[in-house]
């Protein structure tokens, strides 16, 4: 007789869940990493522009070009503050597809362990059937060698 997990599409099923969690997260991990990027680069920038009309000021500059690079600071700190909660949206969707991949994992092993389990008992119960079958030969073969 053969093993005959009828659980066999469930499994098959949270193996491909498990698959695209684990897309999820890589995806969710690349954006997280892209804004990451994104806010160093801003920030580099943003410091550099603020240290030179910081400079521009001291060594008393043109008030119209300074205004122009207050304006240009302010701009850059509202892209700034956009990319930081991009950054954070990231995070908290990596955060999730993680919980998401770890819950399809999860899943997945406890019906791995439903099926090693099974196939436990199936060849148990196998032996036990192996054995009565032994037994009711030898029964039947002594019946045969007795007299009558």
């Amino acid at each position: 007789m053969k093993f005959d997990w009828k659980l066999q599409p469930l499994q098959r099923k949270l193996e491909w869940d498990l698959d695209l969690a684990r897309g999820r997260v890589a995806a969710a991990r690349l954006r997280f990493e892209q804004a990451g990027d994104a806010v160093r680069g801003l920030e580099e920038i943003h410091a550099a522009q603020a240290a030179a009309a910081l400079a521009a000021t001291r060594r008393g500059a043109d008030p119209a070009l300074h205004k122009q690079a207050l304006a240009w600071l302010l701009s850059a700190e509202t892209r700034l503050l956009h990319r930081r909660t991009e950054c954070t949206r990231a995070k908290a969707e990596l955060a999730a597809a993680r919980t998401e991949c770890r819950r399809c994992n999860e899943r997945l092993e406890a019906l791995s362990a439903l099926h090693d389990e099974a196939q436990v008992r199936f060849a148990y119960a196998e032996r036990r059937e192996a054995g009565k079958e032994a037994d009711f030969a030898w029964l039947a073969s002594r019946s045969a060698q007795e007299p009558a």
